[in-house]
């Protein structure tokens, strides 16, 4: 039997296939059984997917899983990173640039990556509103560009002057790898803004997948972090140390987030 697993457009394209073979290696080793990647374009495509049941599970960032509990996706996993099973959002800018904290805004042109980012766009706005910023008032220019990717280029190749991307912190709260860091040198981009602690990106089951292979594919996704192969593999894909367990109500700030 195949077991058809499905990520974003972080993991789209020829530059990832190298990275989604190492994991599909891996999880069949685990799991014991031939893996199949699908690599999606877009938040919409990856959400559709895990929705209607044309893949088996999924790994979604939790507002994509938010937007599709509705149609009785499972719940299964988070990514356990530097600091647990959470991270942060941040709005960042050019190292050059002339802003320097969120009041600084007013008329900038910002890069979104989706309206299901967590990330990407609904934790920073929120965060703005915090502050008394009405984000569609606030900036002269939205574009929404369908990836973290997509946004750093925008902002280093100065079509936006803002953009939204995630930051993994350490236990103690402080940035140890940011969203742009895959895309350009780190010391091309610097934050001005950081929300507070997102819940992890995670593993869900379609719907109709029986109970049992939704235990099986658990149970194979935790154990990979024991073994060499396995460890590299969570890195490479995920980012993360390990998958752990997670409940439904760890994502209430997000449902949260959608209402802001």
């Amino acid at each position: 039997m195949t077991i058809r697993f499905a990520a974003g457009p972080i993991m789209h394209g020829p530059r990832r296939a190298v990275v989604r073979e190492i994991f599909a290696d891996a999880l069949g080793a685990a799991a014991g059984e031939f893996v199949e990647v699908v690599a999606l374009p877009d938040y919409d495509a990856l959400g559709e997917a895990v929705g209607s049941g044309a893949v088996d599970f999924a790994w979604l960032p939790p507002a994509v899983y938010v937007s599709q509990e509705s149609r009785g996706i499972s719940l299964l996993l988070a990514c356990a990173r530097v600091a647990g099973a959470q991270y942060r959002a941040c709005l960042f800018v050019r190292q050059d640039s002339s802003l320097r904290e969120a009041k600084d805004l007013w008329g900038a042109r910002v890069a979104w990556v989706h309206q299901n980012s967590a990330a990407g766009y609904l934790f920073p706005r929120m965060e703005l509103r915090i502050q008394g910023l009405k984000p569609d008032e606030v900036f002269a220019e939205q574009k929404l560009l369908g990836s973290h990717g997509a946004v750093v280029q925008a902002v280093a190749l100065a079509e936006s002057d803002v953009g939204a991307t995630y930051l993994t912190v350490d236990a103690r709260g402080r940035p140890v790898r940011w969203g742009w860091e895959a895309e350009v040198d780190l010391d091309r981009m610097r934050s001005i803004l950081m929300t507070e602690p997102i819940p992890s990106d995670v593993i869900c089951a379609s719907p109709g997948i029986a109970r049992e292979r939704q235990d099986a594919m658990s149970k194979a996704l935790m154990a990979m972090h024991d073994v060499a192969q396995g460890s590299r593999a969570l890195m490479a894909f995920f980012g993360a140390q390990r998958l752990e367990p997670t409940l439904p109500s760890h994502y209430d700030g997000v449902r949260a987030a959608f209402h802001k």
